[in-house]
């Protein structure tokens, strides 16, 4: 009796185990997921500026889905899984969390690039937009010219 339980949670503990969730091939891919996310999640930072302009937010996450050829549907479908198996969602937010955070740290190397005593208080110098003049702390950026 006491051999035939042991077979039996033996079995049970193996099945349990060998239950990983394959994901399906109408979705989304992790790696391409991640990409995909990052510039999403971009998009929806950059689209909280325009919250009259819904054409626009439209049109950005429009952009950000015809880089990566997926449709929407793709995303949305493929996002609905992963949030079904956070197991898998939460290692492609890990590997975001670490690419945005090199970002970071790039951005803090800039400034050694500039002459001692000035003050950056911009979130990137890649762009066309810089805060180079300490001593006006005010800034104004704007959609239309």
């Amino acid at each position: 009796m006491r051999r035939l339980i042991y077979i039996f949670s033996l079995f049970a503990t193996m099945l349990v185990v060998s239950c990983e969730v394959e994901r399906p091939d109408d979705v989304i891919p992790p790696d391409k997921m991640e990409a995909l996310l990052y510039d999403y999640h971009l998009v929806q930072a950059m689209s909280s500026e325009y919250a009259s302009a819904e054409y626009k937010e439209k049109l950005m996450f429009d952009h950000v889905f015809k880089k990566h050829k997926v449709t929407k549907e793709d995303f949305e479908h493929s996002m609905e899984w992963y949030t079904r198996y956070p197991k898998h969602l939460k290692k492609i937010y890990a590997n975001l969390e670490t690419q945005l955070q090199s970002e970071v740290d790039k951005m803090g190397e800039t400034k050694s690039v500039l002459d001692e005593g000035v003050s950056l208080d911009v979130a990137y110098l890649g762009g066309d937009t810089a805060e180079l003049w300490t001593s006006f702390r005010s800034k104004i950026l704007s959609a239309t010219p």
